[in-house]
């Protein structure tokens, strides 16, 4: 039995057009590259130094980040802590593994006593390997 409609779907006939989606799919991949930040994923904006040499850190859960503020204050992610919180905290962390690690991101305006009370608290606690984060230079 044939239909009248069957050379509607003959091969030769049946032709679909991908350019059309395949625009819209580009379109919305540099849409949402554009709106991502690629920034810190912490919420606390601090203006890092800026160094010739720049490293990404690895974000394992090895790596402890304290951000310090341009007016000294301290945060483990995004909570404020004081300095005994930060020393528990540390305690904590170097008791967690031998290969512990702490990022230090400090402000660029931050006064470097403080940056220096932390590394110096790290190192009292047995933390080895430190790090200040910094941008790299254009």
């Amino acid at each position: 039995m044939k239909f009248a409609d069957e050379s509607l779907y003959d091969s030769d006939v049946l032709d679909i057009n991908l350019t059309p989606l395949i625009d819209v799919v580009f379109i919305l991949l540099i849409f949402f590259m554009v709106t991502t930040t690629f920034e810190d994923r912490s919420g606390l904006k601090v203006q890092l130094p800026k160094a010739a040499e720049h490293r990404a850190t690895d974000e394992s859960s090895k790596v402890l980040s304290v951000t310090v503020s341009k007016t000294g204050a301290l945060y483990v992610g995004e909570a404020e802590v004081s300095l005994e919180q930060l020393r528990s905290k540390l305690k904590s962390h170097a008791a967690g593994s031998a290969d512990a690690t702490v990022v230090i991101r400090a402000d660029q305006l931050t006064n470097h006593g403080r940056v220096v009370e932390i590394m110096d608290l790290a190192k009292t606690l047995g933390i080895a390997k430190l790090a200040i984060a910094t941008e790299p230079k254009q």
